[in-house]
């Protein structure tokens, strides 16, 4: 069961998430909170799987205070504010997903699995112009080029092309398990905290070429 808070200031808001996440396989909304004033004093944070937040709910410094409040679990930004600035700001902070208001609602079931999962969720559309900008900000940060195996690289690439770890399973004819594992190792030999981490370094240090073949696109279509 994956163990859920919710914490935005509008109340009629919440009630109607948590009625949804509800209807979700296995999902459950253990607290649903306006601020981190109203946790319960010596409350059971390990019990916690994920906390979604709305940035805008919290005042300037409590998306960092959040972090640290609920340090045991992984965030997902749920917000209105999906401007290029905030998605850089939030990928940038370590956050495991970050999801727009506008989107399904079967879209946010699959998120939470994913992230429940530990992975991160990279509905954060990482287009080219979100990719160099990300990248102009980490320039001159002194990193120590990596390499990966062609099979990662593989991974890597249909990663970019916003494909599952179900999906490229099935496109390479591997177990899910497998592809985690693979994940979990390109995040460790890139030291960095998520695949999209992993995917912005690549390309700054010029390690990976992550331009797909056409039977790559092919075989993602």
């Amino acid at each position: 069961m994956v163990r859920i808070v919710l914490l935005d200031s509008r109340k009629l808001f919440r009630v109607s998430l948590k009625s949804l996440i509800s209807s979700f396989t296995n999902c459950e909304v253990v607290l649903d909170i306006s601020s981190l004033k109203e946790v319960p004093k010596d409350y059971d944070f390990k019990k916690i799987h994920l906390v979604i937040i709305d940035p805008a709910s919290i005042k300037a410094g409590g998306f960092q205070k959040a972090q640290n409040f609920f340090n045991y679990s992984r965030i997902m930004v749920l917000t209105d504010l999906i401007e290029r600035e905030h998605i850089m700001d939030y990928m940038q902070l370590g956050i495991s997903g970050f999801f727009s208001k506008d989107d399904c609602p079967s879209q946010l079931e699959m998120a939470i699995q994913d992230i429940s999962n530990n992975y991160d969720f990279e509905e954060v559309r990482l287009g080219s112009v979100i990719r160099q900008s990300l990248i102009s900000n980490i320039k001159g940060m002194n990193r120590k080029k990596f390499s990966f195996s062609d099979r990662e690289i593989q991974v890597l690439k249909l990663v970019c092309l916003e494909k599952t770890n179900a999906e490229i399973s099935d496109i390479l004819g591997l177990s899910v398990r497998t592809i985690e594992s693979h994940r979990r190792r390109m995040i460790e030999k890139a030291d960095c905290r998520s695949m999209i981490g992993v995917i912005l370094n690549a390309i700054e240090l010029k390690c990976v070429n992550l331009n797909a073949t056409n039977t790559q696109r092919h075989q993602a279509s």
